[in-house]
């Protein structure tokens, strides 16, 4: 399991989607875990990523923020714990999502996670319909 997989787990849509339909779930254990960045690491679990949507969660270390991103599609983040601060550096903006909100993220928008903390900042995200 590790990036070769991303757009068809935990199959490809379309071969989920083919008459008989299959259904699968997705435990911790068998979710696609990923390291995204190069300089500042930060674990993601898919729980599904094929060619129409992309479910997750992040975890944010204590003092780390993400590399700059966008996506072909729009995101959504919602805060599980603690508070994440979502930076959108082409217009150096920061927006606040406290746990239990969520900030929506529209195709093509630049952005980065950043954890101001001593904790383990966590949040699901979903991004449709492509990376």
């Amino acid at each position: 399991m590790g990036l070769e997989d991303l757009g068809k787990w935990p199959l490809p849509g379309e071969e989920a989607r083919r008459k008989p339909v299959r259904m699968t779930v997705v435990t911790d254990d068998k979710a696609l875990r990923v390291i995204h960045g190069k300089e500042h690491r930060i674990p993601i679990t898919f729980y599904v990523s094929n060619d129409l949507i992309h479910l997750g969660k992040i975890a944010v270390p204590p003092h780390v923020f993400s590399e700059p991103e966008s996506h072909k599609g729009d995101e959504l983040v919602y805060a599980l714990e603690g508070t994440l601060i979502i930076y959108l550096p082409e217009t150096v903006q920061s927006f606040e999502v406290r746990e239990g909100e969520a900030f929506f993220v529209p195709e093509g928008v630049k952005h980065e996670y950043h954890n101001f903390t001593d904790k383990i900042i966590k949040a699901i995200f979903i991004i449709a319909p492509q990376l």
